[in-house]
């Protein structure tokens, strides 16, 4: 039974070679007037062919849907150095911090009274595809660096003052990217951080002004920072290209 079936791995093998042997395809072209010939040799393989259209990109533009919840907005792009390397940047516009609001929502910083400003946040990540599999279907181990900066605007006489609790995170993460057309790459990533916080922390106090009874608010600005745990969520969606055909 062995030996029939290595004979017919055999025949297989065989049968294989003849049938990708066969798809070289030579053809003669005889120019009259020239007395010339010119010969012309073309191999076409389906699965080669599938193959370096997956390989021939090396840049990708990406959009992370997930910091939406935490009112952050970022565009990146990546560029793959090698099939098991990726570099990462990218930049986005903050507004607020809805999750951070619910954790702290009897904070002054989240007062009604206080509007939200638009800050700018950037981000960088090394990827490391232990496979060989960058741009395709696979997971990856990650190196995270996320600045985001979230702003208050406090408007006190006649003038406007800015209040910031600044989000920064250096952590690991692990991934997993499926490549769903020869364009489209999305992206999945879990992980944690060492998350630094910078927060210019409110005290609003409310007194009446004795000469008119108006309601006046007056607001200390309380400076603070501490490191903290963070967590690392992700789902971006990827569009690759490349600049030349």
């Amino acid at each position: 039974m062995i030996k029939q079936f290595y004979v017919f791995l055999l025949i297989g093998m065989i049968f294989f070679s003849l049938k990708v042997a066969a798809q070289e395809v030579i053809i003669k072209k005889r120019n009259v007037e020239k007395e010339a010939f010119y010969n012309k040799s073309s191999t076409y393989n389906s699965f080669e062919s599938r193959s370096s259209a997956k390989e021939k990109y090396h840049h990708c533009v990406k959009y992370n849907f997930l910091p939406f919840f935490i009112g952050e907005f970022p565009v990146g792009y990546e560029y793959k150095v090698s099939p098991f390397i990726t570099i990462e940047t990218g930049l986005g516009i903050t507004t607020n911090n809805y999750m951070d609001q619910i954790l702290y929502a009897t904070d002054d910083f989240y007062s009604t009274d206080l509007n939200s400003s638009l800050s700018l946040s950037h981000n960088a990540m090394l990827k490391v595809f232990p496979e060989g599999n960058a741009f395709n279907n696979g997971i990856y181990i990650g190196v995270d660096y996320a600045y985001r900066p979230f702003s208050k605007i406090i408007k006190q006489d006649g003038f406007n003052q800015k209040a910031t609790k600044l989000f920064v995170d250096i952590g690991l993460v692990l991934g997993y990217q499926v490549r769903t057309s020869e364009r489209i790459l999305l992206d999945f990533y879990v992980g944690v951080s060492q998350r630094h916080i910078t927060w210019d922390r409110l005290s609003m106090n409310y007194i009446i002004d004795p000469v008119t009874g108006d309601l006046i608010v007056g607001i200390d600005i309380n400076p603070m920072e501490y490191p903290t745990l963070g967590v690392l969520l992700g789902f971006k969606l990827s569009y690759l290209f490349r600049f030349s055909n």
